[in-house]
Protein backbone atom coordinates (compact mmCIF):
# COMPACT_ATOMS: atom_id res chain seq x y z
CA UNK A 1 0.00 0.00 0.00
CA UNK A 2 0.95 3.19 -0.48
CA UNK A 3 0.38 6.93 -0.38
CA UNK A 4 1.62 9.90 -1.47
CA UNK A 5 2.75 12.59 0.96
CA UNK A 6 2.86 16.57 0.73
CA UNK A 7 6.77 16.44 -0.32
CA UNK A 8 5.98 14.36 -3.64
CA UNK A 9 7.22 11.08 -2.28
CA UNK A 10 5.16 7.84 -1.50
CA UNK A 11 4.94 5.92 1.86
CA UNK A 12 4.20 2.31 2.63
CA UNK A 13 1.77 0.48 5.35
CA UNK A 14 3.57 -2.57 6.54
CA UNK A 15 1.22 -4.67 8.98
CA UNK A 16 2.00 -7.18 11.73
CA UNK A 17 -0.82 -9.36 12.73
CA UNK A 18 -0.51 -10.21 16.49
CA UNK A 19 -1.80 -13.03 18.12
CA UNK A 20 -1.14 -12.06 21.91
CA UNK A 21 0.00 -8.88 24.17
CA UNK A 22 3.10 -10.08 24.12
CA UNK A 23 3.68 -10.30 20.06
CA UNK A 24 2.13 -6.91 19.97
CA UNK A 25 4.66 -5.50 22.17
CA UNK A 26 7.53 -7.13 20.57
CA UNK A 27 6.40 -6.12 17.45
CA UNK A 28 6.13 -2.26 18.49
CA UNK A 29 9.24 -2.27 20.43
CA UNK A 30 10.74 -2.96 16.91
CA UNK A 31 9.15 -0.77 15.47
CA UNK A 32 9.74 2.00 17.61
CA UNK A 33 12.73 1.13 17.42
CA UNK A 34 13.77 1.23 13.71
CA UNK A 35 11.43 4.29 13.61
CA UNK A 36 14.85 5.91 15.40
CA UNK A 37 16.83 5.21 13.07
CA UNK A 38 18.75 7.47 10.23
CA UNK A 39 21.39 5.73 7.75
CA UNK A 40 21.13 6.20 4.31
CA UNK A 41 20.75 2.40 3.46
CA UNK A 42 18.20 2.01 6.05
CA UNK A 43 14.76 2.38 4.89
CA UNK A 44 13.67 4.97 7.49
CA UNK A 45 10.50 4.59 9.49
CA UNK A 46 7.74 7.39 9.85
CA UNK A 47 5.42 6.53 12.09
CA UNK A 48 3.82 3.68 14.06
CA UNK A 49 0.36 2.71 15.26
CA UNK A 50 -1.60 -0.25 16.48
CA UNK A 51 -5.41 -1.04 14.90
CA UNK A 52 -7.56 -4.07 15.62
CA UNK A 53 -9.27 -5.86 12.67
CA UNK A 54 -11.71 -8.50 13.88
CA UNK A 55 -10.64 -8.74 16.81
CA UNK A 56 -6.86 -9.17 15.49
CA UNK A 57 -4.43 -7.10 16.99
CA UNK A 58 -2.07 -5.22 14.08
CA UNK A 59 1.02 -3.17 14.68
CA UNK A 60 0.89 -0.82 11.58
CA UNK A 61 4.19 0.37 10.66
CA UNK A 62 4.48 3.71 8.05
CA UNK A 63 8.00 3.94 6.19
CA UNK A 64 9.58 5.19 3.05
CA UNK A 65 8.17 3.29 -0.25
CA UNK A 66 11.37 2.01 -2.29
CA UNK A 67 9.97 2.14 -5.97
CA UNK A 68 12.54 -0.52 -6.68
CA UNK A 69 11.48 -3.28 -4.25
CA UNK A 70 13.82 -5.11 -1.94
CA UNK A 71 17.12 -6.67 -2.78
CA UNK A 72 15.54 -10.22 -2.27
CA UNK A 73 12.94 -9.88 -4.85
CA UNK A 74 15.40 -8.33 -7.51
CA UNK A 75 17.54 -11.59 -6.96
CA UNK A 76 14.39 -13.91 -7.00
CA UNK A 77 13.39 -12.28 -10.43
CA UNK A 78 16.54 -12.18 -11.80
CA UNK A 79 17.25 -15.82 -10.67
CA UNK A 80 14.32 -16.92 -12.42
CA UNK A 81 14.80 -15.05 -15.97
CA UNK A 82 17.99 -17.23 -15.95
CA UNK A 83 20.05 -13.86 -15.04
CA UNK A 84 23.16 -13.30 -13.23
CA UNK A 85 24.17 -10.39 -10.64
CA UNK A 86 27.09 -8.19 -12.69
CA UNK A 87 30.15 -8.54 -10.18
CA UNK A 88 30.40 -4.45 -10.00
CA UNK A 89 26.66 -4.36 -9.21
CA UNK A 90 26.76 -7.07 -6.60
CA UNK A 91 30.21 -4.99 -4.98
CA UNK A 92 27.98 -2.35 -4.72
CA UNK A 93 25.53 -3.70 -2.93
CA UNK A 94 27.78 -5.56 -0.67
CA UNK A 95 29.73 -2.63 0.14
CA UNK A 96 26.26 -1.10 1.11
CA UNK A 97 24.99 -3.79 2.97
CA UNK A 98 28.00 -3.92 4.92
CA UNK A 99 27.54 -0.03 6.03
CA UNK A 100 24.01 -0.40 6.63
CA UNK A 101 25.11 -3.23 9.71
CA UNK A 102 27.91 -1.22 10.71
CA UNK A 103 25.53 1.45 11.24
CA UNK A 104 22.83 -1.06 13.34
CA UNK A 105 25.50 -2.78 15.05
CA UNK A 106 26.83 1.20 16.48
CA UNK A 107 23.52 1.61 17.60
CA UNK A 108 23.87 -2.03 19.57
CA UNK A 109 20.87 -3.34 17.33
Amino acid sequence: VRKKTGGGGFLALKQVACQNTAEGNEALREAKTLQGLSHHNVVRYNDVFLHMDGGLLQVCTVMEFCRSGDLAAHLIQLKAGGDRVDENHGKGWMYQLCDALAYLHSRQI
